[in-house]
């Protein structure tokens, strides 16, 4: 004789159940999925930020010669839009343009998304052959809005000697500050 087997399957309220306990799982899991991802893609244009302004410095020491990073026109110009594309370039000549013979050395991407904005005071940061900014400084600042309209950010402040530091939230508020003491742009809602 043969042993059978007896199948047995969920009923209709155990499906029921784990259907409700997933659901309830989710509706906690998605907004805190959504802002882990928030952060991490803050952290991740906050640190090609920096590493922008440090290779910039970099360069400008070790190929003794001013090194520009900037947002460029489609003429390879330098603008005041830091929303766009950054470009570190060899700018012998200090004409805040990219020039025959001039090369490029790094881009950080655009910011692609509405809620961000990315703000410095002047059309360039540029360093000397010492790494020196001179009167190139200024806060190069990110700042982002998320889902519930509250806002959070990252500066990191260029001194005349060329030093790079992040600002700090003094306020306690969520965002960090400029020297001045004022909170760093954001976009408007």
């Amino acid at each position: 004789m043969s042993k059978g087997y007896a199948l047995r399957g969920l009923t209709l309220i155990e499906t029921l159940t784990c259907i409700a306990i997933i659901g309830i799982t989710m509706t906690m899991a998605v907004p805190a999925l959504t802002r882990f991802n928030e952060r991490i893609r803050i952290s991740r244009e906050s640190a090609e930020l920096h590493q922008a302004i440090s290779l910039a410095r970099s360069l400008a020491i070790t190929q003794r010669s001013r090194i520009t990073l900037c947002p460029l026109s489609t003429r390879y110009e330098c603008t005041r839009d830091w929303n766009q594309q950054l470009t570190a370039f060899n700018d012998s000549n200090s004409n805040r343009r990219v020039d025959a013979g001039e090369t490029i050395y790094s881009s950080v991407s655009g910011i692609s998304h509405s809620g961000a904005l990315r703000h410095f005071n002047s059309s360039v940061i540029s360093f000397d052959e010492r790494g020196f900014a001179g009167f190139h400084t200024g806060s190069l600042s990110l700042c982002h809005s998320n889902q519930g309209g509250n806002f959070s950010g990252s500066v990191f402040i260029i001194s005349r000697n060329g030093r790079i530091r992040p600002g700090t939230d003094r306020n306690g508020d969520g965002l960090p500050e400029t020297p001045n003491g004022k909170n760093i742009p954001c976009p408007s809602t």
